[in-house]
């Protein structure tokens, strides 16, 4: 018959944590809080672990068990907030993105064929118009918008600043309005 045993980690004497001992004792609490915040459990693996990692350069300025516990939850609770904004920003990006071919396809009352043709031709405007930006506002803005980056990882990826990443990207979503806004007042024009 199979036994279940627990492996039990004895504390160090003294002020020094080692590593292994901290993240056995603290990992599965983390990554379970990190879970029910985000939703995700690959996801709050990956937040657990940089966690650790950042604990790991620093470990050094820890004299208290209680002050690493609290470094890695704040750190944890941190990392799922960003990631949840993260979320968000990207689906209102998304929305805002599309909303102005939503109304234009509300504009008219079309029949089914017509409508779906129209859909078609907006979107096939939409994609050339992303196409004609500039190149590395298109990098940025397609790595973020459609293939869902963050800017972190867009700046490390392209060896850019994360400000200059922002940047190309909002000059992406304006570049491309005020383009969606100047094609759709030619086609009411020619209506």
């Amino acid at each position: 018959m199979y036994q279940k045993t627990r492996m039990v980690i004895i504390p160090p004497e003294g002020n020094i944590f080692p590593f292994p001992y901290i993240f056995h004792k603290y990992q599965r609490q983390l990554i379970r809080t990190a879970t029910r915040v985000i939703g995700s459990k690959m996801e709050a693996q990956d937040i657990v672990t940089e966690a650790f990692l950042r604990y790991w350069y620093i470990q050094a300025d820890f004299h208290k068990e209680s002050s690493i516990k609290g470094f890695l939850y704040i750190a944890v609770a941190n990392a799922c907030r960003n990631t949840l904004e993260q979320k968000a920003y990207r689906a209102r990006v998304r929305k805002e993105m599309w909303y102005g071919l939503e109304d234009y396809t509300e504009y008219k009352l079309l029949e089914q064929s017509q409508h779906i043709r129209l859909e078609e031709s907006i979107l096939d405007t939409a994609l050339q118009l992303v196409e004609n930006l500039p190149k590395k506002c298109k990098i940025c803005f397609v790595k973020n918008i459609f293939q869902g980056m963050n800017i972190r990882d867009i700046s490390q990826q392209l060896k850019i600043s994360e400000h200059t990443v922002r940047n190309q990207i909002v000059r992406g979503k304006i570049l491309l309005r005020q383009r969606f806004e100047a094609r759709q007042h030619e086609l009411r024009l020619s209506a």
